[in-house]
């Protein structure tokens, strides 16, 4: 669902898998891993909802987020790669409603502890937004959905060749339930349409 004045086109597509369906229910032992890009969106968004987004538009972060929003490129050519580990994944989910969603959702299908070691985000980034004062990387990065960045959950012998697809692993599967990060519960839920950011 989007808002705005312009006219949109959506287009949808209608397949049959090639190799079974994958479901949202992570294996113990499992790695989540996804690209490290996850966080552009997000502060797009907080600072346009804090009206603070004419304030910070020339800092490079905030300028690629902008241009993801307005031409998102998925990559393609991805499917194919995927395709050949495809005995590695048990579980996958897109990230377009916040990465804290996606792992709430998982933990809750999956009946399983996600932990989360590190953010998925790059150094270009980290380094871009550490000149925006008063916004949470945690809150950005788990609220903020970004549209065509996938989340697997993989075999943890599966981890180098995903990297070299340019995945990153940065949470883990365990026995147990609910969703973790530095030691506590993760309190970021996601965006929801229709009420915003969502937190515990």
């Amino acid at each position: 669902m989007n808002e705005g004045l312009d006219d949109v086109i959506d287009v949808a597509a209608v397949g049959k898998p090639l190799a079974g369906i994958i479901g949202r229910k992570p294996r113990v032992g499992d790695a989540l891993v996804t690209r490290p890009g996850f966080g552009y969106t997000g502060l797009v968004f907080k600072l346009y909802y804090n009206n603070e987004l004419d304030k910070w538009i020339d800092v490079k972060a905030v300028r690629e987020g902008i241009e993801i929003l307005r031409r998102p490129k998925p990559e393609l050519g991805m499917l194919n790669d995927l395709l050949r580990y495809r005995d590695c994944i048990s579980a996958s989910m897109d990230s377009s409603d916040g990465l804290g969603k996606v792992l709430w959702t998982m933990s809750i299908d999956g009946g399983v502890k996600i932990v989360v070691n590190e953010l998925p985000v790059n150094d270009e980034f980290l380094n871009s937004v550490s000149s925006i004062t008063d916004i949470n990387i945690e809150e950005i990065v788990f609220n903020g959905g970004e549209e065509f960045l996938p989340v697997f959950s993989i075999k943890g012998n599966c981890i180098p060749e995903f990297e070299k697809l340019g995945f990153k692993p940065f949470a883990t599967v365990e026995d147990g339930n609910g969703v973790y990060f530095k030691g506590s519960i993760l309190r970021y839920r996601g965006w929801d349409y229709f009420i915003g950011w969502s937190s515990t």
